[in-house]
């Protein structure tokens, strides 16, 4: 196995096509078949089933994917780290973020940065939260986005944040959960105080605002033994009965949208999620954070203004 292995693997995956990652990768189809094949073989598990047609990884595949990018873009993040040193003045923008931020709406934050900045290198890192806040102390990352912290942890450096979206929350009923099922509309947190619900682990930020809204209400959640890995593992688990789950707009699949009701703290006010801009204030006027920051302000603003993804609820 080595780092041209992998990249092959991530290729096929994002095209779907043998032909097309060969040509994108600038090798010939039997390279990359072997250099696949090899992966495959030191991983012990197939990751693409194959048919004259189409390309599609397999659940090892699905499984193992993350983990392959993460091997690479630590590729990247040495050799970036190796420039800085040997150029200072280098634009590199690094940004790290929670899984339970939208990476579109990162992407529509960023893209307009990096086109206007044709010579800035970026890359962007997901992290669980005590990774985030580690790498954005030691310098790793330029920006952390993140779920504003209910109950904030001290960090070791000074920091200054920028309000980035908030998201409404809903819940995606398992099908004994009488109290949630009967209706379509929306439900409060008192209607739920006897139902269970399925948490991640504390890494992404989801349990602790979850926790948080019920605890505001006086009410301790009912907690399912197991936790997901997942977003959608939670939602597998719900479909299968075991406890109901609590997520993001745009964490839900496209199937349970047509059964999600809205979280709601009362019969007046809906429970949102919000996200934030976080940064070092000893570095912010760094050659490229400054610019970022100054940008992100103008873009969020036109953000409010009603640029947003059809069918999509964030606001800002």
């Amino acid at each position: 196995m080595n780092l041209n292995h992998l990249k092959f693997a991530t290729e096929v995956a994002r095209s779907g096509s043998f032909t097309q990652a060969s040509e994108n990768c600038y090798v010939t189809q039997p390279t990359l078949s072997n250099g696949i094949r090899h992966l495959e073989d030191a991983l012990g598990g197939k990751l693409f089933e194959r048919t004259t047609r189409h390309v599609s990884l397999t659940q090892f595949g699905d499984h193992m994917l993350p983990a392959i990018q993460a091997m690479l873009d630590a590729k990247r993040e040495l050799l970036d780290k190796a420039t800085l040193y040997f150029e200072p003045d280098h634009k590199l923008l690094a940004i790290g973020f929670s899984p339970l931020v939208d990476m579109r709406l990162i992407n529509t934050l960023v893209t307009p940065f990096t086109d206007q900045n044709p010579d800035l290198t970026t890359y962007f890192k997901e992290c669980f939260m005590d990774n985030l806040i580690k790498r954005l102390e030691t310098g790793q990352i330029s920006i952390a986005i993140r779920p504003v912290q209910h109950t904030p942890k001290e960090l070791q450096i000074k920091t200054k944040t920028h309000p980035f979206y908030r998201e409404p929350i809903f819940v995606v009923p398992r099908d004994s959960a009488t109290s949630i099922v009967a209706g379509s509309g929306p439900v409060t947190i008192n209607q739920l105080a006897d139902e269970t619900f399925i948490l991640t682990p504390d890494t992404c930020g989801h349990a602790n605002a979850t926790r948080s809204w019920f605890k505001n209400q006086d009410i301790i959640i009912k907690e399912y033994a197991g936790q997901a890995v997942s977003y959608q593992v939670m939602q597998e688990w719900a479909n299968l009965g075991l406890a109901s789950a609590i997520l993001p707009w745009s964490k839900i699949t496209q199937a349970n949208r047509k059964i999600a009701r809205p979280l709601m703290i009362d019969k007046d006010t809906a429970t949102y999620i919000a996200f934030e801009l976080i940064w070092n204030a000893e570095i912010s006027n760094a050659p490229i954070i400054e610019p970022f920051l100054k940008h992100s302000a103008t873009r969020l603003t036109s953000l409010v203004n009603g640029l947003h993804m059809p069918d999509e609820k964030f606001s800002f």
